[in-house]
């Protein structure tokens, strides 16, 4: 570590204390501001209030249009949750870079409109203090609280009354069914998070990433139309479900629609157009869910030593599952090239696997083996693997990270013991760990942490249990 002079330090402090411009000459950007929205209810032109706002109806959304100093339109009809506190309603806050603005439209609607601020110069504007447009200003990394009058959108009311040509909003129904979904852990199940997808035909009308609970599932469709249900969770098999609203409703009789999550080697395609990759192990009760609605035996798609390939006929991303009884006996995975590329991996449900190699491949920046005891043999030689984590007492015979840029130091420090801790516990001989920017040369990957450490566990290696280790070392 570079050490700094302490004369540096003592003329900063001096230069802070006696010199503020020091620190000004250059001014912090500025950050986003927010503004924050507080709901005042007036009386209507019959004298009643009507609805009150903190009897807000259930799931009532905010949508408000704001404009810029010079007119451009920043957020249009955008939607703002609301919060019930106490007898007040505010909106969650909409963040906007520090400047002057304008609120122009301003409504409230559940199934449908039930609140709307009048604007200047319409039959009901004289029943609000401020009517539309109202100016505000947010300030840097501040929070500038708005409130805004509204009124009830009660019956004979119609868009002109408010000087609206018309409320051009579509507002979801009330939810149509609750969802709850389970994975198995152990010998119960828990809540799981999960990513939901309500699917019609070849559009996605819905997609949401949920936290382990339950959930209300509302979307503007059809009672009568098929749509499919599918949900998303790294580590399980992609769940689908078909349904029409009017039947499935009834079904339901208000209780949530619960799924169970089942175990799943999982990854998502980088390019999807072609996918080839090898699997060790049995396979007698083992498929793949390509994530295009293709579902395959594995041990009728093998080809080769192990290979197993899929074509689209589109590029893209693709969630594929490899799901069955046949799954705990898997012991080895390989990706090679293109073909072999992913954007993320998940294996925390492969107990026996030995052997994983992702290699000369777009992969992610971190392969997660702790769930993986058995783990012995990794390649992920020319990849984008940063960092790598490893189960405790790794049995590590051989590694081969050549190639590799930007890689943890404490990451390789941890491989290299992990290997010389197995070494020296079960007398394991001829491994190899292959850790340097060139094939068979002299610089490591990365300068291992702690250094004096792994160095010496490399020679260890090398001298006493005749690995084979790259890198100079004497």
């Amino acid at each position: 570590m570079k050490k700094v002079s302490w004369f540096f330090c003592l003329s900063m402090l001096a230069c802070a204390m006696l010199f503020p411009s020091c620190q000004e000459d250059e001014k912090s950007p500025a950050k986003p501001g927010d503004v924050r929205f507080a709901l005042r209810p007036q009386p209507g032109k019959d004298g009643t209030v009507g609805r009150k706002a903190a009897a807000l109806p259930s799931g009532a959304t905010l949508y408000v249009t704001v404009v810029n100093a010079v007119g451009d339109v920043v957020y249009d009809l955008k939607e703002v949750t609301l919060i019930n506190v106490g007898s007040s309603v505010i909106s969650q806050s909409l963040s906007l870079e520090p400047g002057n603005y304008t609120l122009t439209e301003f409504i409230v609607a559940d199934s449908q409109v039930s609140y709307a601020t009048p604007k200047e110069g319409s039959p009901l504007a004289q029943w609000v203090d401020d009517p539309l447009p109202v100016p505000f200003t947010v300030y840097n990394d501040d929070v500038t609280e708005l409130g805004v009058e509204v009124l009830p959108f009660a019956d004979g009311y119609t868009p002109e009354d408010f000087g609206y040509v018309s409320f051009n909003i579509t507002v979801a129904p009330f939810p149509y069914f609750k969802l709850s979904v389970f994975k198995p852990e152990g010998e119960t199940l828990t809540l799981s998070p999960v990513h939901a997808y309500v699917i019609d035909g070849i559009d996605t009308i819905y997609s949401q990433s949920l936290p382990a609970g339950t959930h209300d599932i509302a979307f503007v469709g059809n009672m009568e139309r098929l749509y499919e249900l599918v949900l998303v969770q790294p580590g399980y098999r992609k769940y689908t479900r078909p349904f029409i609203l009017q039947d499935l409703i009834p079904d339901l009789a208000g209780d949530p629609l619960m799924a169970t999550l089942e175990h799943a080697f999982t990854f998502v395609t980088r390019w999807g157009n072609h996918v080839a990759f090898r699997v060790h192990g049995p396979a007698a009760d083992l498929f793949i869910d390509w994530g295009d609605h293709d579902v395959q035996p594995i041990s009728a798609i093998r080809d080769g030593i192990d290979g197993i390939e899929h074509s689209y006929g589109r590029e893209g991303q693709f969630f594929v599952s490899i799901y069955g009884s046949d799954l705990s006996g898997l012991y080895g995975l390989e990706f090679y090239y293109g073909d072999g590329s992913a954007l993320k991996v998940t294996l925390d449900h492969v107990p026996a696997l030995q052997q994983f190699a992702m290699a000369f491949a777009d992969t992610p920046g971190v392969i997660d083996f702790s769930h993986n005891p058995r783990i012995s043999s990794i390649e992920l030689s020319v990849s984008d693997v940063k960092r790598i984590i490893l189960p405790e007492h790794a049995p590590l015979h051989d590694v081969s990270l050549v190639y590799q840029t930007g890689f943890s130091q404490v990451s390789l420090g941890e491989i290299i013991h992990a290997a010389y801790v197995n070494a020296v516990a079960n007398n394991v001989q001829d491994g190899w760990l292959y850790l340097t920017d060139t094939p068979h040369g002299s610089n490591l990957i990365a300068y291992p942490y702690p250094a004096e450490q792994a160095f010496q566990e490399l020679r260890t290696l090398r001298d006493s249990y005749g690995w084979e280790v790259w890198g100079y070392l004497d």
